[in-house]
């Protein structure tokens, strides 16, 4: 394709022939011929000592080669994954996030547990075996004897004096007590606000699912001293660093590949022990490991998403307009501490777009008998937007506002841009009003009475909802990319973040084709190899294409400025007088000419330079923020059966600033199914877990209720792209657009729905089950 114009083309994925014809390379395509097949022997216990571990049985089975334990990795001198769960500031990323005087809980995981256990589904064995047949039949006989002791899987109920203790170096089960923000403002203004709305709610534990379950292959070289993990990730350098911590080796003796990846959503962040135990055991064993989960598995063993608990105040003058806000944030961090990110971003965003003068937030972090949790899409600004805008709701009925109007009143002008909200963001651009009217205008806000007239005549109920959002998109603040042009005219690019299916071969081809004039059929992109990529942040918090993006056109830019060098040499023109267009260096006023192509021919010869001579690349590197705020507004509408208590979603729409967009089509894809999560956890999903035996109830698709096809209408997109200004592209980010808002719109749509029979809130997951509880409670009220 000819690359003009090719930044905000609606181009199809250049990668979805290759996945869809089934030519992907995802975890579980690796293979090797010599390898062996590993099987995790997991806790059916939440909160155990272990006693003994009974392998003898198991060896005996043909076909086992070796049963490993806790005891086994200790002696040969190991730890536990460093997870360094403590991320850096929103705004500062020379500062941690948290500083708190009590300091913060840190401790290794044990890949394998030593002493005790600590939630259902932890890794206590691994079993090696010639084939998965065998390694099950292993995995089963061993035989572990646990001493139960009891067990805790909810955060309030940890933080109680008589709550059972998981770690003796974190008291009370409390591993993060932070607070930012004005407490001394925020409670005068409580004080005298004549409105004053509270809210307690909880944003339930998510179970990510991805389409594609966890693999690993683990390989050693005892030549080389060197491991190989193959495993599906967001991020190869980051699990490369922590790996080589675990195994004690120096990170140029570890090698990360993840090739394709079916998902991410947060969960592929991180290091799991899966993945350092089939290294481990392939340098034990001599041979290669592979392990690959089970669907029911991974329900237990992955890192799971939100699980948020708010208590939140707003304060509002006789007007309505917002005075003050105050949130208190326990998440529950789950047995092992992997993650405290989802309090980092939402400390920040409690103001979101509104005008609120003062503002407090204090942030916990709480140890339980659960599956670790990590940053989940969104992360801690889809809770922090359900909270504020469920709070605005509940406001706006108590003083008899317009919800719409209540917003209008609040929502920060486009006069005061650059805006900086009371805990210290900055927001540089935007069109926040203009985003909700139009919003309002799509949604069909002042027709709406008649709908619901109509509904109700045919013993329906009607709800509409309408919800602002914006994100701060962080994540690592680092990343490299390096383009070659090759001698036949194709273009290599190298960079350090990558796909979990959100169509980075063809976004970044569009970037470089269009910065360098090529075809875009003529790049290649490298990704997932740390053989290869040496820097690299990953794919998180709307960061691929802000931080990504940016480092390829400055990458691109070297490349071009390199091209000129070299062209004025061959051309033997001054470097001034190149011009560089559509691939190609010409001499100003002139019709000579050297194609992109032929200057990478000339390039490594001594025809040239010494100082030029070598490949035509550029390379950029980039470590600090490039802060950006994507924003915009939600709404959706909602029928609901009052017999049944099933809710039907009519009719969503969002308008969302972005930025500038470099292929419309990824962009509403993400949106599309960023809506889908967020609604789903709305109405479905739940990871409940049972208080008196800790077990997870909600352990396969036969308890967890994944959105379908058909709870979703069309949604009505429509951007309004602002650029932003610090960076080359003037892109904020869309990979989480469509969750942010969501979870908050959906519910305030029911609540507005179930108005007429006094509810004023509804818990999530809003289950058919819930609203009917919810009717008939107020019925007999």
């Amino acid at each position: 394709m000819a690359p003009s114009g090719l930044i905000g083309k609606k181009l199809p994925r250049l990668e979805d022939e290759r996945l869809l014809t089934g030519h992907g390379a995802y975890s579980d395509d690796e293979t090797h011929p010599d390898q062996l097949h590993a099987v995790l022997v997991r806790s059916p216990h939440a909160h155990a000592r272990i006693v003994a571990i009974d392998t003898a049985a198991a060896r005996r089975i043909a076909g086992v080669r070796a049963v490993l334990t806790g005891a086994d990795f200790a002696a040969d001198g190991h730890t536990g994954i460093v997870h360094g769960p403590l991320p850096i500031d929103t705004i500062d990323h020379t500062k941690p996030a948290f500083a708190p005087p009590g300091g913060v809980f840190d401790a290794p995981q044990p890949p394998l547990a030593l002493d005790r256990v600590r939630f259902v589904g932890e890794a206590v064995a691994l079993v090696v075996a010639a084939t998965r047949d065998a390694a099950e039949d292993g995995a089963e006989a061993v035989i572990v004897h646990y001493d139960l002791l009891p067990a805790v899987t909810d955060a309030h109920a940890a933080l109680r004096p008589d709550a059972p203790r998981l770690w003796d170096a974190a008291p009370g089960n409390l591993s993060l007590d932070g607070e930012i923000g004005d407490r001394a403002a925020v409670e005068d203004a409580f004080v005298h606000a004549p409105c004053v709305v509270r809210l307690s709610t909880w944003n339930q534990r998510i179970v990510a699912a991805p389409m594609e379950p966890r693999a690993a292959l683990g390989l050693y070289d005892p030549a080389r001293g060197r491991y190989t993990l193959h495993a599906g990730s967001q991020g190869v350098v980051r699990l490369r660093s922590q790996l080589a911590e675990v195994l004690a080796v120096a990170p140029d003796r570890v090698r990360v590949v993840s090739r394709d990846t079916g998902g991410g959503f947060g969960i592929r962040t991180m290091l799991y022990p899966e993945f350092v135990l089939v290294a481990w055991a392939a340098r034990r064993l001599g041979r290669p490991v592979k392990w690959t989960s089970g669907r029911t598995e991974s329900f237990v063993a992955d890192y799971h998403g939100r699980d948020m608990a708010t208590d939140a105040v707003l304060a509002l003058d006789q007007h309505g307009r917002f005075l003050a806000i105050a949130v208190s944030n326990v998440v529950n961090v789950g047995a092992h501490p992997v993650a405290y990110v989802s309090l980092n971003n939402a400390q920040r965003i409690v103001t979101t777009l509104y005008t609120i003068p003062v503002a407090h937030v204090r942030s916990r972090a709480v140890l339980t008998n659960t599956s670790p949790t990590v940053p989940y899409r969104g992360a801690g600004r889809p809770e922090m937007m359900f909270v504020v805008e469920r709070l605005i709701d509940l406001a706006a009925r108590r003083l008899g506002i317009d919800r719409v109007a209540l917003r209008r009143r609040n929502l920060v002008p486009e006069s005061a841009l650059p805006y900086r909200t009371a805990l210290g963001l900055t927001y540089e651009s935007g069109e926040f009003h203009r985003n909700m009217e139009h919003a309002a205008l799509l949604a069909g806000w002042d027709g709406f009475a008649d709908r619901r007239a109509a509904a109700r005549a045919a013993g329906k109920c009607r709800g509409i909802a309408i919800a602002n959002y914006v994100e701060t998109p962080v994540g690592a603040p680092v990343e490299r990319a390096e383009i070659t042009v090759a001698a036949d005219g194709s273009v290599e690019v190298v960079i350090g973040t990558q796909s979990t299916g959100q169509g980075h071969e063809t976004s970044f081809a569009q970037v470089v084709a269009d910065r360098l004039g090529v075809a875009i059929d003529a790049v290649r992109l490298v990704t997932g190899d740390t053989d290869r990529v040496a820097i690299g942040g990953g794919t998180h918090s709307d960061r691929s294409m802000r931080l990504g993006g940016t480092v390829l056109a400055r990458a691109a830019d070297r490349v071009i400025e390199k091209a000129r060098a070299i062209a004025a040499h061959v051309l033997e023109a001054a470097e001034a007088d190149i011009a560089f267009a559509d691939g190609h260096c010409r001499v100003r006023g002139t019709d000579r000419v050297v194609a992109l192509a032929a200057l990478a021919r000339y390039a490594p010869t001594g025809s040239v330079p010494d100082a030029l001579r070598g490949p035509l690349s550029g390379a950029e590197a980039f470590r600090g923020r490039i802060p950006a705020y994507p924003n915009g507004c939600a709404f959706c509408e909602v029928e609901i059966d009052p017999e049944t208590g099933v809710t039907e979603i009519i009719r969503y729409g969002a308008v969302d600033d972005v930025g500038r967009i470099i292929n419309p089509l990824v962009v509403e894809g993400q949106v599309h199914g960023g809506i889908a999560q967020g609604a789903g956890q709305a109405l479905l999903e739940c990871g409940h877990y049972d208080p008196a035996s800790g077990q997870l109830l909600a352990g396969s698709f036969m308890d967890y209720a994944l959105p379908r096809a058909d709870l979703l209408p069309d949604p009505v997109l429509v951007a309004n792209e602002v650029p932003a200004a610090n960076n080359p592209l003037g892109v904020k980010g869309g990979g989480e657009a469509g969750t942010t808002p969501s979870l908050a719109v959906v519910v305030n749509a029911i609540v507005d729905a179930l108005a007429e029979y006094g509810v004023e809130h509804i818990e999530m997951p809003a289950t058919p089950e819930r609203v009917w509880r919810a009717i008939a409670a107020a019925r007999v009220d």
